[in-house]
C-alpha cells in the first residue's frame, strides 16, 4: 500500500455525481475536505441483532465528542469536515460553516462513501473498514484512538495516535514497551482485560488536536521533521519497535504524543 499506486478508478459520471452531492450538502469544492470516521458499537449491534456478542471489539471504539476541538480548528483554518459512517450512535452538531454530519444526512450511499474519501485531502479516524478506503485510494490517513498499539496503518503518508493503556480499574498508566512483543489475543479487548489486566483510554482532545495539526503540517504544508524529531523517531524504531514481532513500520507515530510520553516507550536502560 505504501509503495504501489492506487488502481481503483471512477468514471467521469461517478465523479460528477459525487461533486453534485457534495454541493447539495453545502460543501465548497474549491476548499479542502477532511473526512472523519469513528468506530462505535452500533454497526455490529444492528448487523448482528444480538445474535453474536461483539463486545470484544469495544476497545476499538472512540468518542466523537473528543474530536470537536480538532474539527473546529480545521474549520477555522480553511478546511471542511465531513463526518462519515453508515450506522453511528449519535449525531454531532458543530455550529460552523463547512461541517457536514453526512452520517445523519439522509444522503448516504455506498458510492458517495467511496467518493468522499477519494476527494479528501486526508482522513481522520479509527482503524476500520471505512478508513481502510483511504489506504486503498492512497489518501493520507491520521489513525487516531488506535488499538492495538502493536500494529500500525500501512499507507505511505499516514500518522498514528495510539490509545494509552492503564491497569484495569485504575488510572495507572502501563508502559507500551512491556507489551510490545505480544502476539496472542491482541485483537480481542477481553483478552487485554482478562489476561493482561489492561484497559484502553481514549485519546484526549489535546492529543487529537496536536496530531491533526502535525498531519496538516507534514502532509499539506510539507514541513520536515527537525533533527531532534528525526532522532527521536529513530530511537522509537530502534529501541522500542525492534521488539515487536511484526514488520518494522514505516508509519510514524504522532510526534507530540511520543515527546510527551517517552516513559511509555523507553525504559531507563534504553
Amino acid at each position: 500500500f505504501s509503495s504501489i499506486a492506487p488502481v481503483i478508478n471512477f468514471s467521469s459520471e461517478q465523479i460528477e455525481f459525487g461533486k453534485a452531492k457534495l454541493r447539495q450538502l453545502g460543501l465548497d469544492l474549491t476548499m479542502p475536505i477532511v473526512a472523519i470516521f469513528l468506530r462505535d458499537s452500533r454497526y455490529l449491534r444492528d448487523l448482528e441483532k444480538g445474535r453474536i456478542d461483539r463486545s470484544y471489539h469495544d476497545f476499538r471504539n472512540a468518542n466523537i465528542y473528543n474530536y470537536v476541538t480538532a474539527i473546529n480548528w480545521l474549520l477555522s483554518n480553511g478546511y471542511q469536515v465531513v463526518r462519515m459512517g453508515s450506522a453511528q450512535e449519535n449525531p454531532l452538531i458543530v455550529d460552523k460553516r463547512g461541517f457536514v454530519d453526512y452520517a445523519f444526512s439522509g444522503e448516504r450511499s455506498d458510492l458517495l462513501d467511496l467518493l468522499i474519501t477519494k476527494f479528501s485531502t486526508f482522513v481522520i479516524g479509527t482503524a476500520s473498514g471505512p478508513t481502510d478506503l483511504a489506504t486503498t485510494f492512497g489518501v493520507p490517513y491520521l489513525c487516531t484512538d488506535h488499538v492495538p498499539f502493536l500494529s500500525v496503518p500501512l499507507g505511505a503518508f499516514d500518522i498514528y495516535l495510539p490509545k494509552k493503556i492503564v491497569k484495569r480499574g485504575t488510572r495507572i498508566e502501563k508502559p507500551f514497551f512491556q507489551y510490545i512483543s505480544l502476539t496472542e489475543g491482541i485483537w480481542n479487548g477481553n483478552t487485554w482485560r482478562d489476561r493482561y489486566d489492561i484497559e484502553f483510554v481514549d485519546n484526549t482532545s489535546d492529543e487529537i488536536l496536536n496530531a491533526v495539526q502535525e498531519m496538516v503540517n507534514r502532509i499539506v504544508v510539507g514541513s520536515k521533521y527537525t533533527e531532534a524529531e528525526q532522532e527521536l523517531h529513530q530511537r522509537y524504531r530502534n529501541s522500542y519497535w525492534v521488539y515487536n514481532k511484526l514488520n518494522m513500520p514505516a508509519t510514524p507515530i504522532s510526534t507530540s504524543f511520543l515527546v510527551e510520553n517517552m516513559g511509555l516507550f523507553f525504559d531507563s536502560g534504553t
